[in-house]
């Protein structure tokens, strides 16, 4: 999974003659982001020394087949229209069964926990994770939880 880096600066804070100097990909109101960490060190630098550094999270960036209510309770949609989740947050993973009606109801089971689907990933609250594990079993369906290791990009 490839991970972005949104850099916070203070709400009202006027960052115009700040952010000209760096390479930053999308935004969202008081955050910067960035698929490249040294740049990220460099805004949050830059930031620190004008006392307007708030703080920095690690993002997934997704493209979303569907989203659920309360996805920007755990990331946002950015000024340019994409998806991001707060990695430390979230929990992401995938289910599997020769038995495509119990996946089915296991999935409309957990759909009110989800955050996201995105090519057949699944995202909830990092909270959510034993529920998941919990209602997975009791259809008799694999849930993987180890995703980092297989996707390089989301």
């Amino acid at each position: 999974m490839k991970v972005y880096y949104g850099v916070e600066f203070h709400s009202d804070a006027d960052v115009k003659d700040i952010i000209s100097d760096y390479e930053y990909c999308d935004s969202d109101g008081s955050i910067l982001i960035t698929d490249c960490y040294k740049q990220a060190i460099l805004l949050k630098n830059q930031f620190i020394s004008k006392n307007i550094y708030e703080e920095m999270h690690e993002l997934i960036k997704l493209h979303p087949t569907e989203i659920y209510g309360s996805f920007t309770d755990y990331g946002m949609i950015s000024e340019s229209g994409n998806h991001y989740l707060f990695k430390e947050m979230v929990c992401h993973f995938q289910f599997k069964s020769p038995e495509f009606t119990q996946m089915k109801m296991c999935i409309l089971q957990i759909e009110e926990h989800l955050l996201a689907v995105s090519d057949q990933t699944f995202y909830a609250g990092s909270n959510d994770s034993e529920l998941v594990q919990k209602i997975a079993q009791s259809y008799e369906v694999t849930v993987d939880f180890d995703l980092d290791k297989k996707n390089e990009n989301v």
